[in-house]
Formats: C-alpha cells, structure tokens, sequence
C-alpha cells in the first residue's frame, strides 16, 4: 500500500509517476456460465486482441517500471492457455509481482507445475460454495466444483514437492442467498485446502437472474459474523470484520458516501476516486481505461497506441477532471470492492498527508 500511495500523491501533485497497478483482462471467454456474471448479458463481435500485442505491452509495462500485474476473472484467463504461460514467464524474469484470478476448473498439471516452479505471487480462485451442491448451482456448471477442487490439491502437491510457499492462495467468493447461511463452512473449506486469505464480494446486480441471489442484510451481517470468527480461530485472513463495518454493502448505496467526500475541504480528500492514479486496465479488445467498470468506453487502445502515451497523456483527462470532484457516466457501475478501495487509500492520504 505504501507504494501505491507514493504513486497516487506524485500524480496529485502534478509529478510524473508510471501506475503501480495495470489490470489485464485478457479474454472474456469462459468454460462456466455463473448466474450473476455480466457475461451472462452480453454478447461481443468484436476480435480479442492477439497473443503478439498483448507481449509487446506487458514487455513495455515491464520497461515503464509497473509493479503489479493483475490477470482478473473477466473471463477465464486459461481459456488463453498458452499466453497466460507466457506472460507468467516475462513477469517473473522482470521480478514483477503477478495475481491471476481463475475459476480454476483448466488447472492442469502443467499449469500448476509452472506456477510453482516459478515462485508466481497470488492465486486467486472463486469457490462460491463449500458443497458441489452450492457452488455447481451458482457456478452453473455441474462438475465444476470437484474441478477446482481437484486443481487446489495438484498446486499443494507441487509446493510440497518444491518446497515452494507460492503461489499463496486466495479464495474469492461473491456473497450470496445460496451461501450465506454457510460461510463459517466456508471459511473451513479454505483452512483445509491451505488458502492463506478468503475474500468475501458483495454480489454487484447486471441481470434479472442474479437478482434473484441477493441476500438480506440481515443475513449477510449473520454469515459475516460467523466467518470472522471462524476465521480469527483458524488464522485465515479475511475482509468479514471489514464489510460489515461499512453496515452498507449494496452498491446502490454507494452515491450517499460519494456526497459525503464531495464535501470534503482537503484537496487530496475530495477526489471521487483514485483508481487513474495509479490504476490501469485494458480488456480482451486493446481498449484501455481507468477502473474495472469503465466498459470498453474510451478512445485509447494497445493496437494502435503505446501504453506510455496512454498513461501520461490520456489518462491526463481522468485525472484533472476527477480532481475537480467530476465522476464519469460508468461510475454509475461502480462496485462495493472498487469503493472499499478508494476508502482504504483514502484512510492513507489523511493520515500520511494531513497527518489524520
């Protein structure tokens, strides 16, 4: 966090700084069909963009001194086998630090070896349920739970064999009516498995279907509690204590916390949002943009740009406007997590900045 903060207040004022973080979501493509995922609504024509382009900028984003390169779920990054393995290995030469975010159903033997071998930093697999049951249901996918299990049990086979501590494992798991009453199981299911760190997701709603997977807020403060206390218990890390907190965690909530910053009187303080400030994110198309929720909209791309250009010109734009207190039309699509974010970095500047 410290880094990314030094990042964030260089930019703030006015200095030059490359992102700390840049997000690669590298296809949208996916082998199961999760019931509140926004793939389930749309459909694309457009070509992903090809294994070549997407070298040329991890190999730049490596030159331009970036930190951290996160490979997100917005499809499943293996469905890209061979580019996935290739990009691990750039990163790692680099002495970058990487995150893939997987179903973990296309884990492999080799996959797995490979990840070892290299020492890759965080693996982070979503497991909706503690049960096939649960999680075949919401995955939608009939198997796909005994998959990932199955693709857990190869990695440990290897880091025993290696006597490797990485990949460390992180479990994700969006917060659901059809698992909320099990999360201390949970919670149990990742101690089992040798998951360091559990992070429960509060469901953000694109469809009908996953509307119907909302739980209560009554049910959620429950579940939350009960983790939290399974997990001090068994020393796994989680965001429980965390989420329940905020008391809100539905993302129509978030426009009254955003007036609260708005009438914020420190400069630093005031700013809507962060995530330009050190954040990058390009989708399977090329198209590169600030945030997770930004959708495609934006004029800059990897096929026809470079990425320095993007960042210290275009993304200039973001920047000033959001200094200026100004928010985009897509932050009407912004999540619980991006939020918990920006409020963490937030935390930070106050303390570091203005000294609390």
């Amino acid at each position: 966090m410290e880094e990314k903060i030094l990042t964030i207040v260089k930019l703030l004022r006015g200095k030059k700084a490359p992102p700390f973080t840049i997000e690669m979501d590298i296809t949208n493509k996916c082998n199961l069909r999760c019931r509140m995922c926004w793939l389930r609504n749309f459909s694309y024509s457009r070509d992903e963009i090809d294994d070549e382009t997407w070298i040329k900028t991890v190999e730049e984003a490596c030159r331009m001194g970036i930190k951290e390169f996160r490979i997100p779920g917005s499809g499943e990054p293996f469905m890209r086998r061979e580019l996935i393995l290739s990009i691990m290995e750039i990163l790692k030469e680099n002495g970058k630090k990487g995150l893939i975010i997987s179903n973990g159903t296309l884990i492999d033997k080799e996959i797995a070896r490979k990840m070892v071998k290299i020492e890759w930093d965080i693996l982070t697999l979503s497991i909706d349920g503690p049960s096939a049951r649960i999680h075949d249901y919401i995955r939608g996918v009939k198997g796909s739970f005994e998959r990932v299990i199955s693709s857990i049990r190869i990695i440990n086979s290897f880091k025993k064999k290696y006597r490797k501590k990485y990949p460390y494992l992180r479990m994700n798991t969006v917060l659901t009516n059809k698992n909320i009453y099990r999360l201390g199981s949970m919670v149990s299911l990742a101690y089992k498995l040798g998951f360091s760190e559990i992070l429960f997701q509060p469901i953000t709603v694109f469809s009908e279907e996953g509307r119907k997977l909302l739980p209560t807020r009554a049910s959620l403060e429950n579940g939350l509690k009960e983790a939290g206390k399974i997990a001090q218990k068994l020393g796994i890390r989680t965001n429980a204590t965390e989420l329940l907190k905020k008391r809100s965690i539905e993302a129509k909530d978030l426009p009254k916390f955003w007036s609260k910053i708005s009438r914020e009187t420190r400069e630093f303080l005031k700013i809507p949002c962060y995530e330009p400030f050190y954040n990058i994110i390009i989708t399977p198309y090329g198209d590169v943009g600030p945030c997770a929720v930004f959708g495609g909209k934006s004029k800059s791309n990897i096929a026809h740009e470079n990425l320095r250009k993007i960042w210290y010109k275009d993304f200039e734009k973001f920047r000033r406007d959001l200094k200026k207190g100004k928010m985009f039309d897509f932050c009407k699509n912004c999540c619980v997590p991006i939020f918990l974010e920006n409020e963490r970095i937030r935390k930070c500047l106050r303390d570091e900045v203005y000294g609390g």
